[in-house]
């Protein structure tokens, strides 16, 4: 809009010259050919009568100072015009400007008013909300988490042994299955021969010794095999004491 003003007050300066131009043009033509005139009529009048030339001439300078002051009180006339005219567009234009600056400062009142109208309304919905907090709810103690303890790994043969162990070198380990298979051997030939109307069938298959590492050392882990899969009798502690 600015621009728009200053193009539009540029054009009518510009046609405001051009008028003054063409006006002061003509205002030159009309006083050269009132010269030519006065003068045309000097020369006539010099030759019809020269005894009148005083006269004349006298008469043709009060005409020309008159026509001089006319103009010239013309010329004064059209200049307070001018300056009136080029007045009243430079009121406009301070009125303009001023209309400008009043929008402009109520646009900007008005976005400071929303502005602060939108700050102050989440404040007020804030201090509204407020009430509408709940207490906070009391911590449960969670349980502490122990550590399980790590099983023990005792060897290749764990599924055997269950990390359990009967003696401290291996070779005790063989000679206390072979006490353990003989001794058991004589017990059941001794029963059969006793009762040959109701045998018995021989349960214990060998023994076996296993490896269990401990913290110690390796120990080692004697196994009765027995037919069948499981022994009927604990035959360690009957004939081992374990």
């Amino acid at each position: 809009m600015r621009e728009k003003n200053k193009v539009l007050i540029k054009r009518k300066k510009m046609l405001f010259i051009l008028i003054l131009i063409v006006v002061v043009a003509i205002i030159g033509l009309f006083t050269i050919l009132r010269t030519n005139k006065s003068n045309n009529k000097i020369v006539s009048n010099d030759s019809v009568d020269k005894v009148d030339i005083n006269i004349e001439d006298e008469s043709d300078s009060t005409i020309l100072e008159e026509e001089t002051k006319i103009e010239t009180e013309k010329t004064k006339e059209e200049k307070s015009q001018t300056t009136q005219s080029t007045e009243t567009k430079k009121e406009s234009n301070k009125d303009n400007n001023v209309k400008v600056n009043t929008n402009t400062n109520s646009k900007t009142n008005s976005t400071n008013q929303q502005t602060t109208t939108k700050q102050e309304q989440p404040k007020q919905e804030q201090v509204q909300e407020q009430p509408k907090q709940e207490q906070p709810k009391p911590v449960e103690p969670q349980p502490v988490q122990t550590e399980t303890p790590k099983p023990k790994t005792c060897g290749i043969y764990q599924s055997i042994t269950n990390c359990k162990y009967d003696y401290d070198s291996s070779s005790a380990c063989y000679s206390a299955g072979d006490k353990l298979t003989e001794m058991y051997l004589n017990d059941w030939m001794d029963y059969n021969d006793a009762n040959p109307n109701n045998p018995i069938s021989r349960e214990i298959q060998n023994t076996e010794c296993y490896s269990v590492d401990t913290d110690n050392g390796v120990k080692w882990y004697l196994l009765v095999v027995c037919y069948g899969g499981s022994c009927s009798k604990n035959y360690k502690s009957i004939y081992l004491g374990k």
